[in-house]
């Protein structure tokens, strides 16, 4: 047995990962915890459903090629590694923040003048506020100035 006093072993930090496993979590949860917290927007003849699900799956396919960026950048050894960190963290602060932007939304047409058939129901419709939206624009910014940055490191 051979004692090495100045080997410095090396830390394989895999934070990237968390960019595939958060949203798949998430995705499963949302799933099997929320099957009627879908938001609903009624459009004069069309009808849109948005529920969490739906947020996970999108941002999952969405940090897909970030995250295949990430692999690239560290094989190779490149970028400046807290604002590759910083990047991740960031991604899953929006992914988790736009899961709490949602508001209960109860349609007024819904109780006529002695019915209140579907009341129950309806407290479980959620609404999705600008600030979902805004989130999820700023979830697809982030991923593109990432995918510039990364493709600028890698390429030569």
């Amino acid at each position: 047995m051979i004692l090495q006093l100045g080997y410095n072993k090396t830390v394989n930090t895999r934070l990237e990962n968390l960019l595939m496993i958060v949203p798949a979590v998430i995705l499963i949860l949302a799933n099997m915890l929320i099957k009627s917290a879908n938001l609903d927007t009624h459009y004069s003849s069309t009808y849109f459903s948005f529920s969490f699900g739906n947020v996970a799956f999108f941002s999952w396919a969405l940090l897909i090629i970030p995250f295949i960026l990430h692999l690239f950048l560290k094989q190779q050894n490149v970028g400046f590694k807290p604002l590759i960190s910083l990047h991740i963290v960031l991604s899953l602060i929006l992914l988790v923040s736009v899961l709490f932007t949602y508001q209960i939304y109860t349609p007024v047409n819904l109780v006529t003048e002695s019915s209140f058939w579907g009341l129950p129901y309806q407290r479980h419709w959620m609404e999705a506020t600008f600030a979902t939206y805004a989130l999820l624009f700023a979830q697809f910014l982030l991923q593109i100035v990432f995918a510039i940055y990364a493709l600028i490191k890698l390429l030569p």
